[in-house]
């Protein structure tokens, strides 16, 4: 694999379409465990792609990336907001005779499980996912979590709606800087989430409950980020060539991994790869599911062109889209 420059991308925010040079990022594995991209300033080692000559990474983050982030209209700064613990919390409004009532926010009814909030700036994202293979079934169980500039959070984990206090300034902290990221709820099990830190695109993760469909009762991993909009995309073909196939035979790109990149320049996989949606020029992309089931995740990728000539492969999610160039050739 030599170390040439070559593949053409093509990134869209709002219909409007960017030309410019590839870089392949490190390999973003859409698994579970391996979904946690990375941070511009983290310092993690990309894993190893089995081929003739090590995979070397690139920062995928071209001048058109950035131009676009830059263009891009969100000022809000989540890294600016603290929010302090406070000694007790009440869920429901405290009686006007009450001794010692704790704080209690007339807004906690109302917050959603959802990213959607009127008139409030989102903080801090969780998502995770949860498959075991429980009788042969590897579908994903997810969860997502949503932290308010109000100190209020809501969310969802499997089929269990969550919502409560949040803080980044412990009672014992004396700086001007967040020292943890703590949850507090009064719904059984999720009465106190504390998140540890982590390293790469997730800056905090957390194990919580989480009820399975068929009954069972399992953990699952939370992994959270400073919420900054996603503005741009592009795909880690995992080589810095311009891909070659033959016409009308198929094109493996399972490997190939469409990457998501937030509004201050960090990126990652998109976290649920089957939301994505694929499409070649002049000709065709097949996606094979695990056991013919889309919730179970994708099993291969290919494509197949019926026309020479240099062809786009394009990827779509969430508004965004990015294209890789492919070279076909005449059949051997």
């Amino acid at each position: 694999m030599s170390n040439g420059l070559t593949n053409i991308l093509k990134i869209a925010v709002g219909g409007v379409i960017t030309a410019g040079a590839v870089l392949s990022g490190s390999l973003i594995s859409s698994s579970v465990e391996n979904n946690a991209g990375k941070n511009r300033n983290s310092s993690s080692e990309p894993q190893v792609v089995s081929s003739e000559e090590p995979y070397e990474e690139i920062d995928p983050i071209t001048d058109e990336i950035k131009a676009i982030a830059d263009q891009y209209d969100y000022t809000f700064d989540p890294l600016s907001v603290i929010i302090e613990q406070e000694e007790k919390y009440e869920f429901s409004e405290p009686k006007a005779d009450a001794d010692n009532p704790g704080y209690y926010d007339p807004n906690l009814a109302s917050v959603p499980n959802g990213a959607t909030r009127d008139g409030y700036n989102l903080v801090y994202y969780f998502e995770g996912a949860y498959a075991e293979g429980y009788q042969g079934d590897y579908s994903q169980t997810y969860g997502y979590l949503y932290l308010w500039d109000d100190g209020l959070f809501g969310g969802r984990i499997s089929d269990r709606d969550v919502k409560g206090y949040w803080y980044n300034s412990s009672l014992k902290n004396e700086t001007d800087e967040p020292d943890c990221l703590n949850m507090v709820s009064n719904v059984s099990r999720y009465e106190s989430i504390i998140t540890d830190t982590s390293s790469g695109f997730y800056h905090y993760q957390a194990y919580l409950y989480c009820h399975m469909s068929w009954g069972g009762d399992r953990s699952i991993i939370m992994n959270g980020y400073p919420y900054y909009p996603e503005v741009a995309m592009f795909i880690d073909t995992q080589s810095e060539e311009v891909p070659t196939c033959e016409v009308n035979k198929n094109f493996d790109i399972s490997f190939w991994t469409p990457s998501r990149v937030l509004k201050n320049l960090s990126y990652s996989a998109v976290f649920i790869q089957t939301d994505v949606t694929w499409e070649a020029e002049d000709g065709s992309i097949t996606i094979a599911y695990v056991d013919n089931q889309k919730a179970r995740g994708i099993a291969s990728i290919t494509a197949n062109f019926n026309k020479v000539g240099e062809k786009d492969i394009t990827v779509k999610w969430n508004g965004l889209e990015a294209s890789v160039t492919v070279n076909v050739t005449e059949a051997a």
